[in-house]
């Protein structure tokens, strides 16, 4: 088209008929376009217009959402308010000195903080400050310690008791940040090693030899990714941590992720979807004895194709929407805005630092769950449609179709040793079962290999297309 354009006169002005025909075929190509375009939209209208004009669905989208924020994710997140406060006031850093800030911002601004010192009072003890609660931890003798040894000695009453026993645990509940920060550090990573060593004698056991190697060469990348943690300084950062907790600062951001969640409910609601859009879409057509007149010429298949087409739109873009839409409710609820751009690995789990295996940050990751997620979606969106096409029947489709979802769900749900099937943990039932544990070694040891996401999805959308094709293929004969 360039080219033709660049004809020009002696005088620089291009030849008027070589300019009426780039004109026309310019409109006319765009008019093509544009009917094309409103066609699809139309079969897309009227094929699922049932279901979003739905009272009852759209219901129990907003009950289940608000469920999910205010009853679920509040439950995970209450007394995480003190900590926005601090990273609002003192920035997202966390080292020693930072920890010792924190404790003594929550002595004097959290109820745990009033209890200690209520019970301190009652003991003898004025005043107690970050600095020697942090001596305390660290085994040092101060007053402190010295003066609450020697009530505890003397403690006769159940009062005096009460009292040793709960400034004992208040003063625990306080060293809760110090341990944070020593268990950011890596300090135990040989430890975590010798431990690998013995799950891998087990592996050995119940895995396949190339299983085995490619766990193997995942750890060892995680070990690489270790050394560029301590050597960049991932994670001497701060999540909100309540000042109760003192098993890890991953609570807040696992809970955004399990299938509990917002996001985990919105994955659930959108594979029904799927399948409400296929059986209404093909599956409606051919309850209506269609595919005999519809579905056996090249016009028949086009209008099939885009039906198709039309329930990966209504499943795909529904859940797109409904994900942004949830994402601006956690940046306001959950000030997602103080930690969008910390690196993931400043997390610590329970049994230690989390070590994602590239480095990303929790905006980042939160894209990475959208990719995922949304092509999940798409896949068993594509898969409910395909088994539609391929039996050319209602009943025998939808029948695939659930089938196909639980015998997935049951298999990795119930049966013994199906978490050590890639095939499996990669199907979009896997993936949606450990929904918050992508980056960490969790339920499935197969989220530390390099792309296991990736590779998954490309494999199962391969299958979900050639089952597609298949039904094609099939309507095509039935026109020959």
């Amino acid at each position: 088209m360039m080219m033709v354009q660049n004809l020009r006169t002696a005088n620089g002005r291009p030849y008027r008929p070589v300019r009426r025909l780039v004109n026309f075929v310019e409109a006319h190509l765009c008019v093509s376009v544009l009917k094309k375009g409103i066609g699809v939209m139309l079969i897309f209208w009227q094929e699922c217009k049932h279901i979003l004009r739905s009272c009852f669905f759209w219901c129990v989208v907003i009950i289940a959402i608000s469920f999910s924020v205010f009853v679920y994710g509040r439950y995970y997140s209450d007394g995480f308010s003190e900590a926005y406060h601090f990273t609002e006031e003192n920035g997202t850093s966390f080292t020693e000195e930072d920890a010792l800030a924190y404790v003594q911002y929550c002595l004097e601004h959290t109820d745990y903080g009033e209890r200690l010192k209520e019970n301190l009072r009652g003991i003898g003890i004025e005043d107690v400050t970050g600095e020697e609660i942090l001596a305390y931890h660290k085994g040092e003798e101060t007053e402190l310690e010295k003066k609450l040894e020697k009530f505890g000695e003397k403690a006769i009453s159940e009062n005096e008791q009460l009292l040793y026993s709960n400034a004992k645990y208040y003063l625990s509940v306080f060293e809760g940040p110090f341990v944070l920060v020593e268990t950011g550090n890596f300090e135990n990573n040989e430890d975590r090693i010798l431990d690998r060593e013995e799950s891998f004698r087990y592996m050995e056991e119940a895995m396949p030899k190339w299983k085995v190697d490619l766990l193997r060469d995942g750890y060892e990348r995680l070990d690489e990714r270790v050394d560029e943690i301590v050597k960049n300084g991932e994670n001497h950062h701060f999540f909100p941590y309540p000042i109760y907790v003192s098993s890890g600062n991953s609570n807040w951001f696992n809970s955004q992720f399990t299938q509990m969640s917002v996001m985990g409910f919105l994955w659930m609601f959108s594979f029904v979807l799927a399948g409400m859009a296929a059986a209404r879409s093909l599956g409606g057509s051919l309850m209506s004895n269609m595919q005999g007149m519809v579905y056996t010429g090249k016009n028949g298949r086009r209008v099939i194709l885009h039906k198709l087409m039309a329930v990966l739109v209504v499943t795909g873009g529904t859940y797109l929407i409904l994900y942004l839409l949830s994402t601006i409710v956690y940046l306001v609820l959950f000030r997602l805005d103080l930690y969008w751009n910390v690196p993931l690995a400043a997390l610590t789990d329970w049994n230690g630092p989390v070590i994602p295996r590239f480095a990303i940050t929790i905006g980042g990751y939160w894209w990475f769950q959208l990719g995922v997620s949304l092509a999940t979606v798409l896949i068993m969106a594509l898969i409910f449609s395909a088994a539609m096409v391929l039996t050319k029947n209602f009943y025998a489709g939808s029948a695939i179709s659930v089938g196909v979802s639980l015998l997935l769900y049951g298999l990795i749900q119930m049966v013994p040793g199906m978490q050590n099937s890639l095939l499996l943990m990669g199907s979009p039932i896997g993936l949606f079962l450990n929904a918050g544990a992508f980056l960490q070694d969790r339920l499935c040891k197969f989220y530390i290999l390099p792309h296991f996401e990736g590779i998954s999805l490309l494999i199962w959308i391969g299958m979900a297309a050639i089952l597609a094709m298949l039904g094609f293929v099939r309507f095509r004969k039935a026109a020959l």
